[in-house]
């Protein structure tokens, strides 16, 4: 008669494989043999085309320059303000 203990399987030796690939873990592939396009993810999220697309597009980097610039504009009219402040008072 069984005292309600739970069938637990014996635990895999280490160093040992399992008998199976296991679909969590990515295989890895020779670069002549790796597709041009990734595969889909398991949960069913990856979105193929234009909507994936990442980096720095031409009007990211416009407007990453642009703030810079207006970054530095002001930056530079403050200084200028603080010196003719000090220089003004100064006298």
């Amino acid at each position: 008669m069984s005292q309600g203990h739970p069938i637990v399987p014996a635990p895999t030796p280490r160093g040992s494989e399992p008998a199976g690939p296991n679909p969590a873990e990515p295989r890895l592939v020779p670069p002549g043999q790796r597709s041009a396009v990734p595969p889909p993810a398991a949960t069913g999220t990856w979105v193929a085309g234009p909507e994936r697309r990442g980096g720095l597009t031409p009007i990211s980097l416009f407007l990453t320059l642009l703030v810079a610039y207006v970054a530095i504009e002001v930056q530079l009219v403050l200084i200028l303000v603080l010196m003719a402040l000090v220089l003004a008072t100064a006298i």
